[in-house]
């Protein structure tokens, strides 16, 4: 997927009862952020209960950062190309590619 120079400006989040989180077009709320497990990051319909479009916030109180964690593969979202696109890997820990403001 393509990336975006201000996340928070394009997406909103909502918690689901399992306290997961969907990200939600900020334009139409009715989309999505969806992966799978072919790393790739796509923009679709919501659907209810759909572990592909979930994801779990994990604060990292010693950095200040986030990480946003895919609930069906246990990967988390990751910038590549400098910002220019999105995808989901395995945790990395010294990569700052998986960290969000």
């Amino acid at each position: 997927m393509k990336g975006c120079s201000d996340w928070a400006a394009q997406w909103y989040d909502q918690q689901e009862s399992d306290g997961s989180f969907t990200q939600h077009v900020r334009d139409n709320a009715s989309y999505c952020l969806a992966a799978y497990s072919d790393h790739d990051v796509y923009v679709e319909k919501c659907t209810a209960n759909n572990p592909w479009q979930r994801f779990y916030e994990k604060y990292d109180n010693s950095r200040g950062i986030w990480r946003l964690q895919h609930v069906a593969t246990g990967w988390y979202v990751t910038v590549y190309n400098n910002g220019y696109s999105i995808g989901v890997d395995p945790f990395n820990e010294p990569d700052n590619k998986q960290y969000f403001r």
